[in-house]
């Protein structure tokens, strides 16, 4: 019985050496795996620190836009926006980026603000980048509506139907001929504001109250609305007194701003009816020349007037 205690101890003792083995050479690999893993990711963390510089810069050069190069297109714009304001926005925002990467972010801001600095826009919705780094553009535009002259000065500025400075100025007499625009003349010798902004001003406010007034009444292009040449609101401040230049050079006292109501002019309707009757009979809405009709009373009448002949006349 003792001999056959022997054998089992014996046999107990090789399987707990291989048990041992085992555990061992599984703790090894287990060991080698970690190692190995450990080493293949600080490799990789070497090869990215040393090729993503690499990288970048490579991406850089492939993706650099020269500012000769930029363009740059509107998902929608009016038809008066022609090609001339594109080039001309364009080199605006060539300027303001200048040479670099498409991948530079701040382009995207810096166009982005110079677009709304420029004076043609109500907003910018949204730019962004084209395959070949120009600039798309998605924005609102404001509509060019009138030209502002000062009292005494030569110069005419474009405005829109909120009296804000467009960027378009002439000397007077040189502005193009192809489109009509009413001026607001004899403003008070206030500087313009800023591209975008409002000029201020009650003058200003009044004419273009009344040119709104005759537009919403006579679309623009049609009847009589074209020969509004000029709205004259240099009495306004002193007399609360609008008066219409023709473009015949005859001159049509309005009176009060649309909205301004007094017992003593009868109301904006009617006087419209009034011109409308005009232009009926006669396909004019004055007398002529130098010659000066009154639509504030009931009655159309003649109201000569000497200071009407040194009104500042357009050309």
């Amino acid at each position: 019985m003792a001999r056959k205690s022997s054998k089992n101890a014996s046999k107990s003792t090789t399987a707990d050496w291989y048990d041992r083995v085992a555990a061992t050479l599984r703790t090894s690999t287990e060991t080698l795996s970690f190692v190995t893993m450990c080493l293949c990711i600080l490799g990789s963390v070497a090869v990215l620190y040393v090729m993503i510089p690499k990288l970048r810069g490579y991406l850089e050069a492939r993706s650099f836009v020269d500012d000769t190069q930029i363009r740059v297109s509107f998902t929608s714009s009016p038809a008066w926006f022609d090609q001339t304001c594109v080039r001309e926005l364009t080199s605006l925002v060539a300027n303001a980026v200048g040479d670099g990467s498409a991948l530079d972010k701040t382009r995207l801001t810096t166009a982005r603000q110079a677009l709304a600095e420029s004076g043609w826009f109500r907003s910018v919705d949204q730019v962004r980048l084209d395959s070949k780094g120009g600039f798309i553009v998605d924005a609102t535009f404001r509509t060019p509506y009138a030209v502002v002259r000062q009292k005494g000065h030569g110069r005419e500025y474009l405005v829109d139907d909120e009296g804000c400075v467009l960027p378009r100025e002439w000397t007077q007499g040189q502005r193009p001929g192809n489109v009509h625009w009413t001026a607001i003349i004899n403003v008070a010798d206030k500087v313009p504001g800023p591209r975008g902004k409002a000029w201020e001003g009650t003058d200003i406010a009044a004419g273009l109250a009344l040119l709104r007034a005759i537009r919403e009444h006579v679309p623009v292009g049609t009847a009589w609305e074209v020969l509004v040449d000029a709205i004259d609101v240099s009495r306004v401040d002193a007399a609360k007194e609008l008066r219409i230049i023709t473009a015949r050079g005859g001159t049509v006292i309005w009176g009060r701003t649309p909205g301004d109501n007094s017992p003593a002019e009868i109301p904006t309707a009617r006087k419209l009816a009034m011109l409308d009757t005009m232009y009926a009979r006669s396909q004019a809405i004055d007398l002529g020349g130098n010659q000066v009709i009154d639509v504030r009373g009931d009655v159309v009448t003649l109201a000569p007037d000497p200071a009407a002949a040194k009104t500042e006349q357009l050309h």
